[in-house]
């Protein structure tokens, strides 16, 4: 506690009563005062308080970070999961299409070589036929040409018989 030493005119002028009741009421208010200041026990206890609070907002973080760390992995696990089934959809109907188009295409390919089959045969028959025709023409234009060979020759005995006659 402190001492108070209230200066000698001010008490003559209150008197030893008023003096007394003078130093009481700042002592009162100083001790009142006191009442309100920190203690180092209390800036203690407020720092632990603190550090308690700061432990339990940090863990409820860690919780919060941990969880939406697990959502966002399972979120992602899903859309990998689906994007594998959608690639894997997308494969079997290009694999499906094209072994579609594949058979269409043998099925064309195969019309196509019976086409070229028969083709081959026409063009064989024709051109067995088109031998068969010129052979037959050949044939009748030797034996033409043989006929026109004789009849050649046998004019020309006639020309030359003919003009030995009348020459000679």
């Amino acid at each position: 506690m402190t001492l108070l030493t209230i200066p000698k005119p001010l008490r003559e002028k209150l008197g030893e009563e008023a003096t007394d009741a003078f130093v009481f009421v700042i002592n009162s208010i100083d001790l009142e005062s006191k009442k309100d200041l920190v203690t180092k026990t209390d800036l203690l206890e407020a720092k632990n308080e603190l550090d308690r609070k700061i432990d339990n907002v940090h863990s409820e973080l860690d919780n919060k970070i941990d969880k939406a760390y697990f959502e966002l992995n399972n979120k992602i696990e899903n859309v990998h999961a689906e994007l594998n089934n959608k690639i894997d959809n997308v494969h079997f109907e290009l694999n499906s299409k094209i072994d579609n188009v594949h058979f269409e295409l043998k099925g064309k390919i195969a019309t196509l070589d019976s086409k070229i089959d028969k083709l081959d045969s026409k063009i064989d028959k024709s051109t067995s036929e088109l031998n068969s025709k010129i052979d037959k023409s050949t044939s009748e234009l030797k034996s033409d040409i043989k006929l026109l060979h004789w009849m050649i020759g046998i004019m020309f005995a006639g020309v030359v018989s003919l003009v030995m006659k009348a020459f000679f």
